[in-house]
């Protein structure tokens, strides 16, 4: 991955490096549990294999479907045949997930593991630093999946330098560009590799007739206010913030590169080779794309093959998709990264109350992290939620979806994100963009830090900036006035801001 200063970067990855080093509604499992993570302590020495007879760990996850998943499911069986671990899981629906994680937190009485969608929140920061969870960085080094975890994930998931849990892990960067190919064949161009070739497809995709209904009636580029943020890395801004070579941080919309980012945003604006409506677009630029308005689209890769554009082949069969990875820029080939993660698996000290009792439970998410618990997360149980047909598996999807899907919230690692058997060719091509991502994505230097000005006002302060951004963009401001929309920024506490982020920058990279 790539922060705006490789310096930082490296600074960044050694301290973690170093810290590891270191030392809905409730529906529980009809399985009462012999034995608790804290009653017994099996040799847990490396990965911690169990004892003969069964630790349970008592979990409290996200529940998305109709009905909780049955505690004699095949698939919960199979997870108990390979880890050798009961687990008692109170699932508890979406909806409400947050407020009965804030309820249960409050009363002390906790599960020893805990689905944390948000870990920056403030209650969550106040928690870890009060002591109520482990700090389980020390540890990872002792369990091989868990020890191969990306650094860069770590990084983002870390408070003042120390990991609280479990990341549940996503890809890095999913970004890239999507387009009508059937378009692109109609006006006679390739998919756009640079700056320059971008700006000619758009142009050619909103003046060259790329439906072919002799009608003036498409334009280039859907946007719902985001494009700028892609547009800004291709230009070689840092992603949000930045780390300039004295260690100083800077927010993105400082730099001069995302000045020149906005300035050709503006350009495809005032030549209509995007929707005028971007700044109120919301959902509507997906219709754009399915209503055969508009053939360009900064998203995630793998959207191309979800139901999100299935309007678009109702509309017209003969339509094709195709997606590619991000713009080179006039300082070389960046894409905007993730932060990696969708919230922690983090374990309270109230509920895990020894060293070892931390160990069983690291070894089972160890275990769920091997690859034939992965295999089982995303197809299931051979013969209930899928069979083989002709060398393919042949999925079940209402069963899937019922029994094993949900059980994904409770994995280190998805298996969707990676090959698999079946595999059309478009999906096969979005994930080696992801993968290939990896190697250049922007990172945001201040997702492992805290700063309590940006915490109080930073998104109050941030709105005025993006109103600005959006007035420059369509020419209802200009240079000055940006200049001082962003002195507007500093004066009311962008300063604060800075100098908190560098701080504590500064503090995590020992400077």
């Amino acid at each position: 991955m790539i922060t705006f200063s490789k310096m930082a970067k490296k600074s960044t990855m050694g301290s973690l490096a170093a810290v590891m080093a270191l030392g809905a509604t409730v529906g529980c499992s009809g399985e009462k549990p012999k034995e608790s993570a804290t009653s017994a302590s099996p040799n847990t020495s490396n990965s911690a294999s169990p004892s003969k007879t069964p630790i349970t760990i008592s979990m409290m996850v996200p529940q998305y479907t109709t009905e909780p998943v049955k505690a004699d499911s095949p698939g919960m069986q199979k997870i108990r045949e390979y880890t050798g671990y009961n687990i008692d899981i109170n699932w508890v629906v979406g909806a409400g997930f947050e407020e009965k994680l804030n309820a249960t937190i409050a009363s002390g009485s906790m599960p020893q593991v805990l689905v944390i969608p948000d870990n920056k929140s403030a209650n969550i920061v106040n928690a870890a630093r009060s002591g109520m969870f482990w700090e389980v960085g020390p540890y990872l080094k002792d369990y091989p999946n868990l020890a191969n975890l990306n650094p860069q994930i770590l990084t983002n998931i870390s408070l003042d330098g120390k990991i609280y849990g479990l990341p549940r892990t996503r890809p890095l960067s999913r970004s890239g560009i999507l387009f009508r190919k059937d378009w692109l064949d109609n006006v006679g161009l390739k998919a756009p590799q640079t700056v320059d070739e971008l700006y000619e497809v758009l142009k050619a995709f909103t003046l060259n007739d790329p439906d072919k209904n002799g009608k003036n009636d498409t334009f280039g580029l859907s946007d719902q206010g985001a494009a700028i943020d892609n547009l800004a890395i291709y230009f070689g801004a840092p992603l949000t913030w930045g780390v300039q070579p004295d260690g100083k941080l800077i927010p993105s919309f400082m730099t001069p590169e995302y000045l020149e980012a906005m300035k050709f945003n503006r350009k495809l604006y005032t030549e209509k080779l995007v929707n005028q409506d971007f700044l109120i677009a919301k959902d509507g630029y997906v219709a754009n794309i399915n209503q055969g308005k508009a053939g360009f689209l900064f998203t995630a890769v793998d959207s191309v093959t979800t139901a999100l554009f299935a309007d678009l082949k109702k509309l017209n069969p003969q339509a094709t998709l195709d997606v590619a990875t991000g713009i080179k820029g006039p300082k070389g080939e960046f894409t905007p990264a993730d932060a990696g993660y969708a919230g922690l698996l983090m374990f309270p000290k109230s509920s895990v109350k020894t060293e070892q009792d931390l160990k069983n439970i690291l070894a089972f998410f160890n275990k769920m992290t091997d690859k034939q618990m992965i295999d089982l997360t995303m197809l299931g149980v051979e013969g209930h939620t899928y069979t083989m047909e002709n060398g393919m598996p042949k999925v079940n999807s209402d069963l899937y979806n019922k029994e094993i899907n949900p059980l994904n919230q409770i994995m280190v690692k998805l298996g969707i994100f990676g090959p698999k058997p079946g595999d059309t060719p478009m999906e096969t091509k979005w994930k080696g963009i992801v993968a290939d991502n990896e190697k250049k994505g922007v990172s945001n230097p201040t997702a492992p830090l805290i700063s309590q000005a940006n915490v109080e006002k930073g998104a109050q302060l941030l709105k005025q900036v993006t109103d600005a951004r959006g007035k420059f963009i369509m020419g209802e401001l200009d240079e000055a006035g940006w200049q001082q929309a962003i002195e507007t920024w500093r004066k009311n506490g962008g300063d604060q801001i800075i100098a908190e982020f560098t701080a504590e920058y500064a503090k995590i990279n020992k400077k």
